[in-house]
């Protein structure tokens, strides 16, 4: 039997169909109010480990050898206290002087980050909150998802505290930082913001030095990552996470840890010869001291306790805002897939390959591969075929590959050469952002007066010059790097959200994601016909075979959104009116009473 539906009244009442030109879709859309948004955990200790700037003499494997002996008996101490507080369920019992800075107190070697929060009036002085996360989430009450995806946000810095890394960011307190969190939750994601460990030596003499140190602050963050990852498969079913579904977001300095996290999975790819450019033949990784590339084992390294025995800190995708890849060699076949969002003229990492440069000093410390050279790496292993073959019609797509194969000028040389630097043709997953030379990160700003207060408790602290400079010093640098406008950072914010969640629903096979693979058409593709094709008023859709009728239909506009839903329809032919919808193209999800789905794009005039 043959019906036909022409209006939206018919549309509702027969088969629970509707129109909707403000559908929203669950990760693609923001379905939950800024009210509806909880922060579920707010500086949760993730695992206790070595705080490295209350001891800068533990970043020397020649100190660390002179001391083996007593760090070894420490670190069996601290070890033993671990595993009897776990197995009693409790929190451990370690001495304080593991807790007290070397200056203060010099009877341990090993000190451990402090396990508090900040909180002076009680005693407790714990600025740089290291080895905590804050996890927001769309309330309980309002949200029944049980196997939700997470996506971790990487914060910037330089590896050392806001104010001692000359910068006014770089904590998961940052008003970037807890923006994305939350915009993230009101899509129906579970959004998890970490502190990592910090510190290294940019005011080393020699670029070893620098390289050296740095690279171990890097390495100490990607640690202290995949601890987070497992924590939250361990407590997966307590948070609503889907622990095979979790997602990292780097940004700035936290760029190169979300893309070393994914990439770097060999110890042999930590003995490049760039890594040691003064050609000390001493590799810059010792894993006896630091651990292994799996995040565990160590002598300076306590997360094998913590740690559920065999819980993988794999992860399903990595982006990038931001940062660079320690090396292109290190992409294999078979990893996560990878979206990448860069200022072509950052000043401080390349777009394409050179010096990363840390704000701190202006010093070169290693050289690196931006997303013009390591994306078009990614994309021949296929790593990201999931999404690459869709076709996305949204602005911030069209913009993104409009960019691939022009040229673009720029005033610094020592990143990406005097030459103008070609953005590729083959880095599909690269949304560049062409903004003026010097200039990055335009999604962040910050408050002048939070700053200077928390630069005058710092000197409270007893830090000063040259460790910190002057706080109005400090803000100025920043205000030359970034325009310090929220409303123009929202907007930034805006379009990389747009950008990215199509592509991490293909990926993670998430919401509504297969309305955006298009390319995986049926195979009885000609067994559905849409036409008149454009449309004007009305547009039908037709089974050409009479034993196999239309269950369902749906249709997606050209931004990923659902804007018509019918269901129960068993018929070969529906006549649909187009009044409700705008002129543009559209993907038409047919669904044949087989179970066979049939993907069609079309438009209305």
């Amino acid at each position: 039997m043959k019906r036909k539906l022409q209006t939206l009244f018919a549309l509702v009442l027969i088969g629970g169909a509707y129109f909707s030109s403000n559908a929203q879709n669950r990760y693609q859309d923001e379905i939950f109010t800024d009210a509806e948004i909880v922060k579920a955990q707010s500086n949760q200790v993730y695992g206790i480990n070595v705080d490295f700037l209350k001891n800068q003499q533990l970043y020397s494997d020649a100190y660390i050898q002179a001391n083996l002996t007593q760090i070894t008996a420490e670190h069996n101490e601290i070890r033993d206290s671990l595993l009897s507080a776990i197995a009693a369920g409790t929190m451990p019992n370690i001495p304080s002087n593991y807790y007290n800075p070397f200056s203060l107190d010099p009877s341990t070697i090993i000190k451990l980050i402090t396990p508090l929060a900040n909180d002076p009036a009680n005693g407790v002085i714990n600025p740089f909150q290291m080895g905590m996360m804050d996890v927001y989430m769309p309330s309980p009450s309002v949200d029944t998802e049980t196997d939700r995806p997470a996506i971790i946000y990487i914060h910037t810095g330089n590896f050392l505290p806001k104010g001692l890394n000359g910068g006014v960011t770089g904590s998961k307190d940052d008003s970037a930082a807890v923006e994305f969190c939350r915009q993230w939750a009101k899509r129906g994601y579970v959004a998890v913001a970490p502190n990592y460990r910090l510190g290294w030596n940019p005011l080393g003499t020699l670029q070893s030095d620098r390289t050296r140190t740095l690279l171990n602050g890097v390495f100490r963050a990607i640690t202290d990552v995949k601890q987070v990852v497992r924590s939250l498969k361990t407590n997966a079913t307590a948070l609503g996470i889907d622990g095979d579904k979790i997602v990292l977001y780097g940004q700035g300095s936290g760029g190169y840890v979300s893309l070393a996290t994914n990439f770097l999975d060999k110890y042999e790819e930590t003995t490049l010869e760039k890594f040691d450019p003064d050609l000390t033949g001493v590799p810059v990784i010792n894993q006896a001291n630091v651990g292994e590339i799996n995040g565990l084992g160590g002598l300076l390294n306590f997360y094998q306790y913590q740690s559920v025995p065999g819980t993988s800190a794999a992860i399903a995708f990595c982006i990038n805002a931001g940062g660079a890849l320690g090396d292109k060699s290190w992409v294999e076949g078979g990893e996560a897939p990878s979206i990448s969002i860069h200022a072509v003229r950052d000043p401080n990492a390349p777009f394409s390959s050179g010096t990363v440069i840390v704000p701190t000093t202006g010093e070169a410390v290693v050289d690196a591969d931006g997303p013009n050279d390591f994306m078009p790496v990614v994309n021949s292993f296929g790593n990201n075929d999931a999404f690459n073959d869709i076709q996305l019609f949204d602005p911030v797509t069209a913009r993104a590959e409009s960019l691939y194969g022009t040229t673009i000028s720029t005033d610094i040389p020592i990143i990406i050469g005097a030459t103008p630097v070609t953005i590729s043709t083959e880095a599909k997953g690269l949304f560049s952002l062409v903004m003026p030379a010097g200039k990055s990160s335009p999604w962040e700003w910050w408050n002048d007066s939070d700053f200077q207060g928390y630069h005058a408790y710092l000197t409270q602290l007893g830090f000063g010059p040259p460790t910190l400079g002057a706080a109005q010093d400090i803000i100025d640098g920043a205000d030359a790097g970034n325009p310090n406008a929220k409303a123009q950072s929202l907007i930034y914010i805006d379009s990389i959200q747009s950008y990215i969640h199509p592509r991490i629903m293909i990926g993670l096979q998430i919401g509504e994601w297969e309305v955006l693979k298009v390319s995986e058409l049926s195979s009885e593709l000609d067994n559905v016909a849409i036409y008149p094709n454009p449309a004007s008023t009305s547009i039908n859709f037709k089974s050409n075979n009479a034993e196999n009728a239309i269950s369902s239909i749906k249709l997606i506009d050209i931004t990923g959104r659902v804007v018509y839903r019918s269901a129960n329809i068993n018929s070969n032919l529906i006549e649909l009116n187009t009044a409700n919808l705008t002129s543009g193209i559209y993907m038409g999800i047919i669904t044949l009473e087989n179970d066979e789905e049939v993907i069609k794009k079309f438009s209305i005039q």
